[in-house]
């Protein structure tokens, strides 16, 4: 089936613009250890970028071996994680998205990703949602088993709120960070050939007339076996649909006031 999937045309990744790309590697980079005004700043040229971005999704540049080491990741091949974006916007205000992105069991908000889905959280999620405080961290541990891939992995999760600055520094008001990462490569059952070395992903969500402003980026290292690999372009495009198909399950899940 995934050999079928690789067969059917598609439009090809093309590169992000640079000064896009320079903005995705400074969200990595400042994501955690930057103070909310630079964050803020980042936003602004961000958001300036946003409209402009024609194709919407693409390639961006691999993070280097120093950038992974900032989320505890020791390894010489950070350059084998293939660089993808898409941005998009879609309906969902920023209390529910929040909600969404915070909920513990995600397989709940969508059903067809994930076999088995734990969550433990390392601080309190009902802090986090009242405000007060601005971080949200956790472990998960799941397993994936679908179009013939069944793997397991642990991922490490951080969900940063940037407050509200002021109208000159935050002209969106407050606005959302979210990275994810393994922090160890996945694990098959029984099956060596196949391989899912890294992964590293960062969103910024950000609100404007009752939608929400999405981009995405990612970086991943896989090979799942008949040509479904990173590096494939026809496997980076269905990544990327699978991306867009995500936000459209969120979207839904705002207007049924999930969760």
């Amino acid at each position: 089936m995934l050999l079928a999937m690789m067969l059917l045309g598609c439009k090809g990744v093309e590169p992000a613009p640079k000064a896009f790309d320079d903005l995705m590697h400074y969200f990595w980079q400042k994501h955690e250890q930057g103070d909310d005004s630079e964050l803020a700043d980042g936003l602004v040229n961000l958001a300036e970028a946003f409209p402009t971005l024609d194709p919407p999704d693409g390639s961006v540049t691999e993070l280097t071996n120093g950038e992974i080491g900032l989320v505890g990741v020791s390894r010489s091949d950070a350059k084998d994680a293939v660089g993808l974006f898409m941005s998009n916007r879609f309906g969902c205000s920023r209390p529910q998205l929040e909600a969404s992105l915070s909920y513990k069991n995600q397989d709940e908000l969508h059903t067809t990703t994930y076999e088995t889905y734990d969550r433990q959280f390392d601080n309190s999620r009902d802090d986090w949602l009242a405000g007060d405080t601005d971080l949200l961290t956790w472990d998960v541990d799941y397993r994936v088993e679908q179009l013939g891939i069944k793997y397991e992995a642990e991922t490490e999760g951080f969900l940063r709120r940037v407050p509200d600055l002021g109208a000159d520094e935050s002209p969106f008001g407050s606005f959302l960070v979210a990275r994810t990462h393994f922090p160890r490569p996945a694990e098959f059952d029984g099956d060596n050939k196949k391989q899912f070395q890294q992964d590293y992903q960062l969103e910024i969500y950000w609100f404007e007339g009752g939608k929400t402003h999405h981009v995405y980026a990612l970086w991943r290292d896989f090979d799942f076996g008949s040509g479904y690999k990173s590096g494939n372009e026809t496997a980076q495009r269905l990544l990327l649909n699978a991306l867009y198909d995500w936000d459209d399950e969120t979207e839904e899940g705002c207007q049924e006031g999930l969760p």
